[in-house]
């Protein structure tokens, strides 16, 4: 067992202030004190106060372990100094689990690389993904309302323009990252309505891509 795995849960039982949203279960190597960090997650993000018989059932350990947990709360303690480093310990496991089990299993060169590209993958993603609070979001949000209504006060838009001043208006312009959806019955235009958007921005200079196909009868 890591001694500094028994400090991070240590800090997360008695320590409210830290962020929950950087730390995952999966990441210890130690499972029940990754199974201990995902029911405080629940009741923290539940709005729950934190109930060591709640997470002692939930976990099936006894009361007098997780006070032995306690113990190991030290002095000085940086939190995200210890989460980035079980986080290291843990992808460095997951990069050598994939490699014995290629070494050790039958698989065909076309199966090995599927299993080291989704490995890959897999990793990338929990390296990349950072969870903000519900909190930070609205934040970011009233800024983002603010100053859309700012704009429409001066006659523009955040985004790029549709080409289309009805649509401007409707949803302030196209941003970065966003998933437009247009849907409406067979033959209303669609795809007509798309290439007009698309001519719209390269006309602006800026690069367009598309990809067209039609659904057969039986789809």
């Amino acid at each position: 067992m890591k001694i500094d795995e028994l400090a991070l849960v240590s800090e997360i039982l008695t320590n409210e202030s830290i962020d929950l949203s950087k730390v995952e279960g999966i990441y210890f190597q130690d499972k029940l004190l990754g199974n201990i960090v995902e029911q405080v997650k629940f009741l923290v993000e539940n709005n729950l106060k934190l109930d060591v018989f709640f997470i002692a059932e939930k976990t099936g350990v006894e009361i007098s372990y997780i006070n032995q947990i306690l113990d190991y709360r030290p002095i000085l303690f940086d939190f995200d100094q210890s989460v980035d480093r079980l986080k290291e310990r843990f992808l460095q496991a997951k990069i050598r689990n994939t490699a014995e089990e290629i070494i050790n299993s039958p698989y065909t060169a076309h199966d090995m690389i599927e299993k080291i590209e989704d490995t890959i993958k897999d990793l990338s993603d929990i390296q990349k993904s950072e969870t903000i609070s519900c909190f930070e979001s609205i934040l970011e949000l009233e800024d983002d309302l603010k100053k859309a209504e700012q704009l429409a006060q001066q006659g523009k838009i955040n985004g790029l323009t549709s080409g289309f001043k009805n649509v401007d208006r409707l949803t302030g312009g196209f941003d970065a990252g966003d998933l437009t959806i247009i849907a409406a019955r067979p033959a209303m235009g669609k795809t007509t309505f798309a290439l007009n958007m698309a001519v719209e921005q390269a006309l602006r200079g800026i690069p367009v891509l598309i990809f067209s196909w039609e659904m057969t009868a039986k789809e």
